[in-house]
């Protein structure tokens, strides 16, 4: 007696229905805590209305959500074959000669196709929503936070300054924490953003509290006759205020999860070509082309744990097992991302190694549980 695609649709058909069910519930979730966690936050500020917050929370969910995603994939896994042993389906598979493998595949595509989903779809959509979160937080609770960004052109960065003056520093080159530029233009506004000058220099070293700029040219503007040439004067070295600290600088990088999967390649080379360090970035980029692997792992770690007939039972212990399994694999995921990014290990095997091994234990568990 054979099955054929009749079983392998209904087992993806029973996963995905289970996923879906499980990633809203997790979805609603995270917004929930996240609109506490904001409402926390304000406090008594009256000047922040409670729908602005909560819209805030559901910008911010789906990028919450997407971290959970492999637990997602896990339970509903389990949930999945659990149904089906209790409702005797897998023993009616397993005698019509159906082995653990043919159960299991269904699933681990079905999980792989949303993995591919999540990574070429979900991600970009999750990834603009919290780079608008990330802009209505530096209003609301950083409004003097500084903006920093890397294009084809360079670096650009913008600080305030003194007297309610702002400065927007322009930069061909930088080291990697952000302290010295090369071939740097700054230009001088009013808080207004009115032009006030420009400064040219060879190199700008940042020296709290100030920009020791080397070579430096300064352009400005007459503010009585605005149409009047401006006035120019060189220095071998002129201070220029600032209330920057290279922290400040590298913690001004977009963050990885705010960029569009696809547009992180161009994001990692424009970085690079400015000096500064793309681990982060790069490790984020390769963890998004692994979610597939890692999303079948997880759904295959389920599976093992939890194919076995209800009669034999044991059926708690073995969801116990398999969380705490899924855990200690999340846990070492998160250990080899935390050395990528502070680089002792590189970004390519943190990324993709963990989603490996986890497959492999989960193959090997199938493989001792079950004789098929």
């Amino acid at each position: 007696m054979t099955f054929g695609p009749t079983l392998s649709l209904y087992i993806a058909r029973r996963f995905f229905g289970a996923v879906i069910g499980i990633f809203c519930v997790v979805l609603f979730l995270a917004g929930m805590f996240d609109a506490i966690e904001l409402i926390r936050r304000v406090g008594a500020n009256e000047e922040v209305p409670l729908d602005v917050l909560f819209g805030m929370a559901m910008l911010r969910a789906p990028s919450i959500a997407l971290k959970a995603a492999p637990f997602v994939m896990l339970l509903a896994a389990m949930w999945t074959y659990a149904r089906l042993a209790r409702g005797s389906e897998l023993v009616v598979a397993r005698a019509g000669g159906v082995s653990a493998w043919g159960v299991a595949i269904p699933s681990l595509v079905t999980a792989a196709l949303i993995g591919a989903f999540a990574t070429g779809v979900y991600s970009p959509i999750a990834a603009a929503l919290l780079d608008r979160f990330d802009r209505l937080e530096a209003q609301i609770f950083k409004s003097n936070a500084s903006l920093l960004s890397i294009s084809d052109e360079g670096l650009w960065l913008r600080q305030g300054g003194a007297r309610g003056q702002q400065s927007v520093i322009h930069a061909q080159a930088s080291n990697a924490d952000g302290t010295r530029l090369g071939n740097v233009t700054i230009f001088l506004l009013r808080q207004d953003d009115e032009l006030l000058g420009r400064i040219d220099a060879a190199n700008a070293v940042l020296q709290p509290p100030f920009w020791r700029l080397e070579e430096a040219i300064i352009h400005e503007i007459n503010g009585e006759d605005p149409e009047a040439p401006p006035t120019r004067t060189a220095h071998d070295v002129y201070d220029l205020a600032t209330d920057l600290t290279s922290e400040q600088i590298v913690e001004s990088f977009a963050a990885p999860e705010t960029i569009p999967v696809w547009r992180l390649p161009t994001f990692i080379r424009n970085l690079e070509e400015a000096g500064f360090s793309a681990r982060r970035h790069i490790l984020h980029f390769h963890a998004a082309l692994a979610a597939p692997l890692l999303f079948a792992s997880m759904t295959l770690l389920g599976g093992a744990f939890s194919m076995r007939h209800a009669r034999l039972g044991g059926l708690g212990e073995m969801a116990l097992f398999a969380a705490l399994t899924g855990f200690l694999v999340y846990f070492v995921f998160d250990i080899a991302h935390a050395l990528a990014g502070s680089g002792v290990i590189p970004p390519h095997p943190a990324a993709w190694g963990p989603p490996m091994a986890a497959f492999m234990l989960a193959a090997g568990l199938l493989l001792h549980f079950e004789d098929g």
